[in-house]
């Protein structure tokens, strides 16, 4: 498998490169420190995986896997990070990422995360597995339960992100809006659905709460 690797970390980057390059499966056919300079390398070079950090100067890891995949759609796109935040693991499977992985694995499981990418799986680290797990639980039941809710579009998307256990600031950084204008989303929120704090929102989500409480 031909892999493409952006760092910005230099002893990483050529570490990284080093050590696949010693591993039959794998020709390392380039590197670069920036998402804007693996973009232009990636188009000429064709690999089949780019792995990237998240964190690079410029252009964000999320923001690059999007302008990958418009202009190399044939790479996949797996990701290695130091950052376990819940809000950029969530945004890397939706951005198109074909794996997400912590720095701290061991190399064999890269490699092993590397040929499950090409056989056409996703590629999770065994750290962030139940978090994934929970998401897909818990995100069937809050799109099943906010089938008949009284919810606008954007309380929906405010809803489903709480629900996931997501915090004020998260969620705002995603949607793009502040945190006070979270907790105004969440107040009406929870005035439309019959609850009184943020537990009972999250059982009301997650389908363990059918009616509103008494009293409310």
């Amino acid at each position: 498998m031909r892999v493409f690797i952006v760092e910005d970390h230099a002893l990483v980057r050529e570490a990284l490169a080093e050590w696949l390059n010693l591993q039959a499966e794998v020709e390392v056919v380039g590197t670069s420190e920036s998402a804007e300079e693996a973009i232009d390398a990636v188009r000429d070079l064709r690999p089949d995986i780019v792995l990237m950090d998240i964190h690079l100067p410029g252009m964000s890891g999320i923001q690059s896997i999007q302008s990958l995949a418009s202009k190399c759609p044939d790479a996949k796109i797996v990701l290695i990070t130091g950052d376990t935040d819940e809000a950029t693991l969530y945004d890397a499977i939706n951005a198109g990422a074909s794996g997400f992985l912590l720095k701290t694995i061991h190399p064999e499981q890269v490699l092993r995360a590397l040929k499950d990418v090409m056989a056409g799986n996703f590629a999770l680290d065994p750290t962030v597995v139940g978090k994934v797990a929970r998401w897909a639980v818990l995100g069937a039941r809050t799109t099943l339960h906010l089938g008949d809710s009284p919810l606008s579009e954007r309380e929906r998307e405010v809803a489903e992100l709480a629900v996931r256990g997501f915090t004020n600031q998260q969620i705002a950084d995603r949607l793009f809006i502040s945190p006070e204008t979270v907790k105004t989303h969440i107040r009406n929120i929870s005035r439309k659905l019959g609850v009184n704090n943020k537990k009972e929102l999250r059982a009301w989500l997650r389908g363990e709460l059918r009616t509103p409480p008494s009293g409310s």
